[in-house]
Parts: C-alpha cells; sequence; structure tokens
C-alpha cells in the first residue's frame, strides 16, 4: 500500500494500515485453504465416482465386495464445505467490521454531514412504523432510497413500484415532496399506507426545489448506501441485490454504475464501464444519481448543492465526488431506466420555473464548472464568468430566487456580482463578491478562492482602489496562476509603486515573453488540460469526417464502376424518393415530439423568384423534443447506394452539433437484417442556408428509410427545407458534368461549389483531411 508523505504522518492512518496488511495475510491464508478444500472435495467426489462406485476392490486378481457408507461420505463433504464458507464469510466480516470502526476509513452509521444550507423546514412528516431489520446479516447492507419529487404525479409511482418491486430484502424509501399542487403528495401518502413491510417515510416541504429535497432525505436517511432516484426513473428489480453482493465482495467500492436505458424518444442503452474518468466528466455527463454511492462518500461531498439548476444537478455531485477518486465497480447489464428531459418539464413552476426551465445549457455548464476550480482550468471558468455576467433574466430570476432561499451559499453572491458588474454597477458587484468570498471562507469545501480575489481585483482597479486590487491579486496568486492574473497583478504593481514597464522593482512581477509570442501561448494552451481535452475534440470530428468521406467515396466508385447511364435518356423518375420535400403544406410528414410548423415565407428560394414554404422548429427550452418524420419507401431490388441530402438554416440555435440537432436516418433491408442508424448533424448558432448529405448503403437491397428530422435539447429556431432521398446511380445520370444533386421546386442540379469537386450528379469536399 502507497501512501503519500501527508498520510503516512497520521498515526490512526498507519494503524489502519497495519491491520489492514495483517488482515490481507490472514486473507491470502483463507483463500489456500479454501483452494486446497475444494481441491479435496473435487479428488474424493471423482474417486468416489469413477473409481470406487462399484464398491469392489481387486486382491490378488479376485475382486472383494467392500462396503462404502455413502452418507457418511456425503455428510462429511457438506460439513467440509460449510466450514470453508463459514471461513470465508468471516473473514469478509472482520474486513468489513475493521473499516466499518476505523476513524480514519468508514464513518459507519453517523450522520452524513451535508455543507449546503437547507430550505426551510419540513411542512409535514410520516413514517410507517417499520423499522430496518437489525438482525440482518451485517455483509447484508442497508439501502435508503430518496425520491424528491415535484409535480411528478404522473411518474412517481411507477418509480416507487420499482423500489417495492426490489428482490433484495434490506431498503428504507423517503419520499420527498416540493409543495406540489398535483397529486404527488397523495401518490407519496398513498404508498405509505399500503407498504408495511419496509420502513417509508414521507416529507412536505415547502418550495425550495428537489435538490433541497434530496438533502433533506439525507437527514433521516439511515443506509449504508444512497440511491437518489428521480420521479421519472425506474430501477431494474434485481439491483439492490447486485448491489448487496458486489459490496460483500468488494468491500473497497464506493459507487455501482451499470446500464441505463433510455425511454425518452428513441429507446437506447447506456453503458458506463469507463465513463467514471476526469476527461469523461469535464463534460456535461448524462450520468444521472439512480445509482448507488456510499454513504460515506455522500458525507464527503456533503450532499447536495441546492444553487445548482436542477436540470444538471447530478453532473455537479459526480464532479464533487470525482475529487475523493472513489472506487467505481460496473454491473454489465441494465440496472436504470432513465427518462431523460421529463422531470425538467414537471419543475417549471412555482416560484423559480425560469431558473429551471428557461436556464440555456451553456449558462447551466457555466454555472456548475465555477463550483469545481479544482477540476477546470482558469482559461475556461473566466470563460464562463463571462457567460454569467450576461445571463439571461430567466436566469437572472432563478439566481435570485436561490440567494433568497439559501442566504449564506458561496457562489450565489459571485454569481449575482459578475452580473452587476456588467451592468455597470460596480459598487454592488464589490459587495456582493465580498459576501461571497466571506462565505466561502467559513466552510472548508470551498477552500479554492481565486474566481473571488481575481475579480475583486479588477473590480476594485476600475473602482480606482488600487491598494486593495493589489491586496486581491497577490491572494489570487496564492490559489493559482494564469496569463490574466499575472498580467493584472504586473499592471497594478506597476501602478502602485509607481513604476515604469521594465524598470524592478520591490514586488514588480517582469512581464513573460510569451506573452506576445502567439505562437508560444498556442503550444501552452494546447499541453494544457483544456487543450488537450479541444485537441482530441476536434480530432474525433476530423475522424468522423473522414469516415463518411470514405464512404462516400466508396459508393462514388460502386457508381462509376456500374456506369449506370449506357442509353442517353437515363433512368426515369421519380428520381427524389421524399414525399413533399419542399413542404408545401404539412403532408407526409409526421410530428415528432412536439412537432413543428411551416413557415411560408422564409423557405429557401434555389431560383424560385416568389418565397418558398420550409419547415420550421423553434423552442424556448432546452428539454423540449421537436421534429417531423416521414418513412421514405426505397424499395430496392439490387443494393446500391442512396444519397440523402437537406438545407438548414438557424436563429440563435444553441447546443452543441450533437444527435439532437440533425437527420435521424434508420435503414431498413429487405431481407430483415437489422436496422442501420446513421445521423447527419446540423450546424447550431445563426447562419444562412446550409446543405448536408450522406451516403448509406449496406451491401444488401434497402426497402425503406424513416428519415427524422430532430431538434432536441436546443433552443432557438431552425428551418429545414429540400430533403432529398435519391439512388446515387440516379442521380449520377440525371445531373451533367460540374453539378451536384439538390433537389429544388425549379431544378433538381446545382452548379459545383467552388471548394467541391462533383462528378455524376455527387459533391466531394478537396480537402477531407483532419
Amino acid at each position: 500500500m502507497n501512501l503519500s508523505p501527508t498520510l503516512q504522518r497520521s498515526p490512526s492512518l498507519r494503524r489502519t494500515t497495519s491491520s489492514l496488511r495483517g488482515l490481507q495475510r490472514r486473507t491470502n491464508w483463507t483463500l489456500v485453504v479454501v483452494v486446497l478444500t475444494v481441491l479435496h472435495l473435487s479428488a474424493t467426489f471423482l474417486y468416489y465416482t469413477f473409481l470406487a462406485g462399484t464398491g469392489e476392490v481387486k486382491q490378488g486378481g479376485t475382486p472383494k465386495k467392500v462396503a462404502i457408507n455413502y452418507d457418511a461420505e456425503v455428510a462429511l463433504l457438506r460439513e467440509e464445505l460449510a466450514q470453508s464458507q463459514e471461513a470465508l464469510r468471516e473473514e469478509r466480516l472482520a474486513r468489513h467490521t475493521l473499516l466499518a470502526t476505523d476513524p480514519g476509513g468508514r464513518r459507519g452509521h453517523q450522520e452524513i454531514e451535508i455543507v449546503f444550507p437547507l430550505g426551510p423546514g419540513a411542512l409535514e412528516t410520516k413514517t410507517n412504523g417499520v423499522l430496518p431489520d437489525r438482525t440482518r446479516d451485517p455483509l447484508q447492507p442497508l439501502i435508503s432510497v430518496i425520491i424528491s419529487a415535484r409535480k411528478q404525479g404522473g411518474t412517481i409511482s411507477d418509480a416507487i413500484q420499482s423500489v417495492f418491486a426490489q428482490t433484495y430484502p434490506h431498503w428504507e424509501l423517503i419520499l420527498v415532496d416540493d409543495n406540489s399542487a398535483d397529486d404527488t403528495a397523495a401518490r407519496c401518502r398513498e404508498a405509505l399506507t399500503k407498504h408495511t413491510q419496509h420502513p417509508v417515510t414521507f416529507i412536505r416541504k415547502g418550495s425550495t426545489g428537489i435538490v433541497d429535497g434530496l438533502n433533506r432525505g439525507l437527514e433521516l436517511a439511515r443506509g449504508d448506501w444512497i440511491v437518489a432516484l428521480a420521479p421519472t426513473d425506474r430501477l431494474a428489480p434485481g439491483y439492490f441485490a447486485d448491489v448487496a453482493e458486489g459490496a460483500a465482495a468488494d468491500f473497497r467500492a464506493q459507487i455501482f454504475l451499470g446500464c441505463m436505458e433510455l425511454e425518452t424518444g428513441k429507446q437506447r442503452t447506456w453503458c458506463f464501464p469507463d465513463g467514471w474518468s476526469l476527461s469523461g466528466l469535464t463534460q456535461p455527463s448524462d450520468l444521472p444519481l439512480g445509482f448507488a454511492v456510499r454513504r460515506d462518500l455522500v458525507s464527503d461531498v456533503g450532499g447536495f448543492d441546492p444553487a445548482c439548476p436542477e436540470q444538471i444537478h447530478h453532473w455537479n455531485f459526480w464532479l464533487s465526488a470525482l475529487r475523493y477518486r472513489p472506487k467505481v465497480r460496473f454491473l454489465p447489464k441494465v440496472v436504470l431506466f432513465h427518462a431523460s428531459g421529463e422531470a425538467s418539464d414537471a419543475l417549471s413552476a412555482d416560484g423559480h420555473e425560469g431558473y429551471v426551465s428557461a436556464v440555456e445549457r451553456a449558462e447551466a455548464a457555466a454555472m456548475v464548472r465555477t463550483l469545481h476550480p479544482d477540476v477546470f482550468e482558469p482559461s475556461q471558468l473566466l470563460a464562463d464568468h463571462e457567460t454569467l455576467a450576461f445571463m439571461s433574466t430567466e436566469t437572472l430570476t432563478g439566481v435570485l430566487s436561490r440567494c433568497y432561499q439559501f442566504p449564506g451559499h458561496p457562489v450565489l453572491p459571485f454569481w449575482k456580482g459578475l452580473y452587476w458588474e456588467a451592468q455597470g454597477e460596480h459598487v454592488q458587484a464589490v459587495e456582493l463578491v465580498t459576501e461571497s468570498l466571506r462565505a466561502a471562507q467559513n466552510g472548508t469545501r470551498f477552500a479554492d478562492r481565486w474566481q473571488q480575489h481575481f475579480w475583486l481585483a479588477l473590480f476594485h482597479e476600475a473602482n480606482g482602489s488600487l491598494m486593495a486590487a493589489l491586496t486581491h491579486a497577490r491572494l489570487a496568486l496564492t490559489f493559482n496562476h494564469f496569463d490574466e492574473l499575472l498580467r493584472a497583478l504586473s499592471r497594478l504593481e506597476i501602478q502602485v509603486n509607481g513604476l515604469k514597464p521594465g524598470v524592478s522593482g520591490a514586488h514588480l512581477l517582469p512581464v513573460p515573453y510569451y506573452w506576445s509570442n502567439e505562437e508560444e501561448v498556442e503550444r501552452i494552451r494546447q499541453r494544457s488540460l483544456s487543450g488537450k481535452l479541444g485537441r482530441l475534440a476536434e480530432l474525433e470530428a476530423g475522424l468522423g469526417r473522414t469516415r463518411r468521406k470514405h464512404v462516400e467515396l466508396v459508393a462514388l466508385l460502386e457508381t462509376l464502376r456500374d456506369h449506370p447511364c449506357q442509353q442517353k435518356q437515363g433512368p426515369r423518375g421519380p428520381f427524389n424518393l421524399v414525399r413533399n420535400p419542399h413542404f408545401d403544406g404539412r403532408r407526409e410528414w409526421f410530428n415528432f415530439g412536439l412537432g413543428f410548423d411551416i413557415d411560408p415565407a422564409n423557405g429557401r428560394s434555389g431560383n424560385v423568384k416568389e418565397e418558398q414554404p420550409a419547415l420550421s422548429l423553434q423552442s424556448f427550452r432546452l428539454d423540449e423534443q421537436r421534429g417531423a418524420m416521414q418513412s421514405v419507401t426505397v424499395d430496392q431490388r439490387v443494393a446500391g447506394p442512396i444519397l440523402i441530402s437537406a438545407w438548414h438554416k438557424g436563429q440563435g440555435v444553441v447546443g452543441p452539433a450533437d444527435e439532437g440537432l440533425g437527420l435521424l436516418l434508420e435503414v431498413h433491408y429487405q431481407n430483415g437484417s437489422d436496422v442501420l442508424q446513421s445521423m447527419v448533424h446540423f450546424a447550431p448558432g445563426t447562419h444562412d442556408w446550409e446543405d448536408v448529405s450522406a451516403v448509406v448503403s449496406g451491401g444488401a437491397p434497402i426497402a425503406s428509410i424513416d428519415v427524422t428530422i430532430l431538434f432536441v435539447g436546443h433552443s432557438g429556431q431552425l428551418w429545414v427545407d429540400d430533403v432529398g432521398v435519391v439512388e446515387l446511380r440516379k442521380a449520377a445520370c440525371l445531373c451533367p458534368p460540374n453539378t451536384f444533386y439538390d433537389p429544388t421546386p425549379a431544378r433538381e442540379c446545382s452548379p459545383c461549389p467552388e471548394e467541391h469537386v462533383c462528378v455524376h450528379g455527387f459533391k466531394v469536399e478537396r480537402d477531407v483531411g483532419m
């Protein structure tokens, strides 16, 4: 066991380490005994089954009957097996007891330390009177399930039932209602009265959010493991049994992850065998809180932070847990059924709806990152500070509401101060960030305070208080150092000491050479964590583009090889297999999620002078799902590549270029083989009409392609027009040289752009490299 010098100085930890080493040596001898016992049992079984089964022994060539007491032998074998199992169980129990009572290890059943401010007290607390089974095997842990909900009367019953359906017997359920206006509280009371085999507690509190409800549940939790289950999710029946078995086998495990099945939109199964890592969690995570976390880790984290936007508060918890380097075990099976996005819908009412429903993804992610300056680099956090300085009115309303509900939280005044500084209210900004700094100094969980000191230095400098600015700049330097801070510190040293640039002083910091060398700045950025992650994202995107171009080039070569245009007239139509590709009304297209609209005047012109319609998707909420669907009949007799294309235009589209923005293609084959899924991504942001295309082929004739235009997890407005699905060999015959297939109301082919090469109606980028 390798320990850092700091940890080696801890007497309690040295005693624990010594005990564990002795325990490990005893464990090794126990395992040897168990292995030898198993070998003895196997040899005895084989002997009596194959060699002594006849009950005969040869003496002098004459068989002699020997009486064998099979019942006694079987009883002896069973006794030896029971002894070996009991020895192994006692060894596991000894390890469990040692860590459970060691002050440097587990906290056992001590009260969970919640470091965040709590909202007002409960309005109602009830229990069914059942207590946990104190006579249970110590290796069978108690699992506490907390469900915090608001306006989830339609789904919480299923979540509760999934807990009642667990095959493992030792659990308790804590239900917290955030003063819902619907029948959520009634559903919870119903579970309280109907179920009397396990401990069930119900709490009704004021409207302070579901995260505060989770902390209220933690105050009453008695379990060794905590499961914070969303009211829209469901657990697999055997999950608790798997957790108990895994915890008995590995006493160091702190988190049990598994696969989850998404039940919103297209059903998909996600697994997280490698999802727990620094690089994996630095991006907004889809990992929900419905997985088992050991009690001591929850206490180390300090509970759940009510300042976080509720739609991604789970990401904040996993980031907080990451700093303790927990041991994570993966269960290779579906253990959670996750309804992504539905929880946010029901949270958009009563008091702080703007904070939950209208907060943009970028603002929410920026808030979470500022809570973890020990994980994210200053360059990223400074960009987040700028995002929060210009936060939307809805987001500001939510922050103000949280400040009122949770006074004393260190980060909420900091966010407000950034906003007021951007509004020109310098004095108020200084007061708010100072309040944030004072609150952070009172808690050990907010030890890295460079953000407050850095901005107080800039605020005081703007107000003319140079000495105060210099003091805060120097204090910020004790926590972190980065270019912007060093520039500010050098500038303040010069102003305070009355020195000119380049003149040495007692505290004057020289201006580093690389500040004026862009190449050196870029090399430093590339070596940083954010730079490496950015480069990784660029490489992955480039690799994806290269793969797509490879598929397209192979399809083009196949088309050229077949040479379909032997006759001048070429193949006859129809060419575009999409029905109503130019969105002349809603016909032939079906709603996905909340559906779509038809914009009669903003379509792509395509050399048509009069106004043209287009499909329009507009959303002001990131948790909405909008789109349009059509099943396109292909009915191929001979396998061949299919070209899919579309044009799109964006206005303030917020969100990444991910699977929620673009064309989802589901290819069905004539022979009934597995469906092929492919995604063609649209570009977010604000831009004019841009085209996207893809080629699909699977080596077998295609029966149909389901085309779904997706606008999921994004806000803003998106227009889509001129959707095309055509066999590539027909496009090759239709389009003349230097043109590509582009179905518009006026024509089928358009001139080839300068940065592309167009061959037989197919458009390929000249540069397909990284």
